[in-house]
């Protein structure tokens, strides 16, 4: 595809002409005419040396533009066309807050300049960040602000953008489709609609998977801008359910990791395809050891490739230290270097525990849970050190892996730590993507209290099975209800699989369904049990009121395998709360179906 330089760009020299030397890099490294790092956003050799680095030239290398131009993006939207003031009023909003904001440390290249640069030339990616932006400033605004605000514009902006996608020519190259997809998911995660967002990653992976090996201007854009962008977005994907087709190895990086890494953006890239291949692993064999139906030729090839996959993991995080030690750290960049030691400590539990179908597998990781908090924590001490953590990431960053620690770490004081960190201040109405920090919260207090209230009594002594007699759901009660589907116990405790459509752009017409705000889920009045909700365990009775002298710090924490979720399912959520589909052992000897229980869990004000 050939882009042409729009007309509102403008051209100026570089400065240093007739070396060769230095041709990328920092502003500051080209005058001083020294060999840049080129760290995203400011170069690590500018901030050891206490120097102010100016920044990069806005040089679009992935689209092969002459190396002696920077492209300047107009500071204001006023010289371009816009099909109303709320219009140019939302591309101003896009450019200078939300680009920001979903940029964060290591992608404002694509946030904040691919996207920017393609807004002024392509239709698709124009309207997509009008509708975007409109909808990350609604829902970032008070109640106040919201009444004198239109909604309309995000869904009319929306649809613009995919049927302008309809009639796209694939002549003209796969860069913006893919982009478009990716702006697709980001306003269905704001959205909260998991099933639009895992449609539009979907949709991005297959046509990743669909590509050839050419060696074009919009190969080196997707090889190096998209897919990282899109393996991570996998994560998202399996998390919820999915199984996002894999990237195909002509577009990775690397195929294992080399002994040496040049960069943060390189080793990240790296870790998220490596998480990538563990979580498509534990899924293609999960089904297989659920069924008991592996001989053992088959489960020592298994073996051999999750050691394999373990070795990757271990020379991966060798190279990060040696690329780490020498580098000075920031309180920005620590958050980014925290964040990836979070990913691979999560990655390398998984990994160990996907042979096998027993929840006391992870007992042996305590180690890599207590890192896990502990990172995490150092990312939120320092959030008002220069990485705040906004309201909204596209990422998922903190949230799952915290969420995921409470629920899978059964050693008491542990997992409760990691509750107590997503109460914090800092955490208060964070969402990642899909994820929500106060849902996260209400979830793991409800699988604790549910694993340990045999071996745990609170001090109130109540029972969380204590029947009421009301079936209304207000914000005080809690709900359980049957579920409508049964799961042998020689299957995966999941929902039954549901078949991916491959919606075509055409065929979503010209509106939409989605609300801003997610219906109330009303149970069946025949079969669900409420609950006073002030005979549950509150956060004050779980993380406090426990009676110690029968706290057990030694494996198996006191939880036996039968207590033990074995899978939470979450959703559908309101403003007032969030149902949970939980799985564990058969509570019946003899019987040969998973236990499901389905609650309405309201969070805590």
């Amino acid at each position: 595809m050939s882009l042409q330089l729009p007309s509102t760009f403008t051209t100026k020299p570089t400065g240093r002409k007739g070396s060769k030397k230095v041709r990328t890099g920092c502003l500051t490294c080209k005058v001083r005419k020294v060999k840049c790092d080129e760290a995203k956003p400011s170069c690590l050799r500018c901030l050891k040396t206490g120097r102010k680095c100016e920044g990069y030239p806005e040089l679009n290398r992935m689209l092969h533009q002459a190396a002696s131009q920077s492209l300047v993006i107009a500071r204001s939207p006023q010289s371009l066309e816009f099909d109303s003031p709320a219009s140019g009023r939302a591309f101003d909003y896009y450019r200078s807050q939300s680009a920001p904001i979903l940029g964060n440390i290591m992608d404002s290249e694509f946030w904040g300049g691919l996207v920017m640069r393609l807004s002024i030339s392509e239709p698709i990616v124009k309207h997509a960040i009008l509708s975007l932006s409109s909808l990350h400033e609604f829902m970032g605004a008070h109640k106040a602000d919201k009444r004198l605000m239109n909604p309309q514009m995000i869904f009319s902006e929306y649809t613009k953008s995919i049927r302008a996608l309809s009639t796209w020519n694939d002549s003209n190259g796969k860069v913006v489709p893919l982009i478009a997809s990716i702006l697709f998911t980001c306003i269905e995660f704001l959205l909260d609609n998991e099933p639009g967002s895992r449609m539009h990653i979907m949709q991005g992976r297959k046509l990743l998977g669909d590509l050839g090996s050419a060696t074009d201007a919009d190969m080196d854009v997707i090889r190096k801008e998209l897919v990282p962008m899109y393996t991570r977005l996998g994560l998202t994907a399996f998390l919820y359910g999915g199984s996002p087709p894999a990237v195909p190895d002509h577009l990775k990086t690397f195929v294992k990791p080399p002994n040496e890494l040049n960069t943060l953006a390189e080793a990240r890239s790296l870790l998220y395809s490596l998480l990538d291949e563990v979580m498509r692993f534990s899924l293609s064999v999960q089904a297989r050891i659920f069924a008991g139906t592996l001989n053992d030729d088959e489960v020592f090839e298994l073996t051999a490739r999750q050691a394999l996959l373990q070795s990757y993991l271990d020379q991966w995080q060798t190279a990060y230290m040696i690329l780490t030690a020498g580098t000075k750290q920031n309180h920005t960049m620590m958050a980014t270097q925290n964040l990836m030691q979070i990913y691979y400590h999560a990655t390398t539990t998984w990994l160990g525990t996907a042979l096998s179908t027993r929840q006391s597998e992870f007992d042996a990781f305590l180690p890599e849970f207590a890192s896990i908090i502990g990172l995490a924590s150092s990312i939120v001490n320092n959030a008002h050190r220069g990485s705040n953590l906004h309201a909204f990431s596209f990422e998922t960053e903190i949230v799952a892996p915290v969420y995921w620690a409470a629920i899978k770490c059964r050693h008491p004081l542990l997992r409760r730590a990691a509750v107590k960190l997503l109460m914090r201040e800092e955490m208060k109405g964070r969402r990642e993507n899909l994820w929500h920090a106060n849902e996260a919260i209400v979830i793991a207090l409800h699988v604790i209290q549910l694993e340990e209230q045999e071996v745990y009594p609170m001090s109130s002594g109540m029972s969380p099975e204590s029947p009421f007699s009301s079936t209304d759901s207000s914000s005080h009660m809690s709900t359980t209800t049957s579920v409508d589907f049964q799961i042998p116990i020689h299957k995966p405790p999941t929902m039954p699989p549901s078949d991916f459509k491959d919606i075509l752009y055409e065929e979503r017409g010209d509106s939409f369904d989605h609300e801003i705000n997610m219906p109330t889920p009303t149970p069946s009045a025949t079969t669900s049990t409420t609950v006073d909700f002030n005979t549950l365990p509150t956060s004050q009775r779980i993380l406090k009121n426990i009676d110690w002298s029968r706290l057990s710090t030694d494996k198996p924490f006191g939880v036996p395998e039968s207590a033990r979720v074995k899978n939470t399912l979450i959703g559908p959520r309101d403003a007032d709360g969030t149902w949970a589909t939980l799985f564990r052992d058969p509570q019946v000897s003899g019987e040969d179906r998973w236990d499901i229980r389905k609650d309405y869990l309201p969070f805590e004000t």
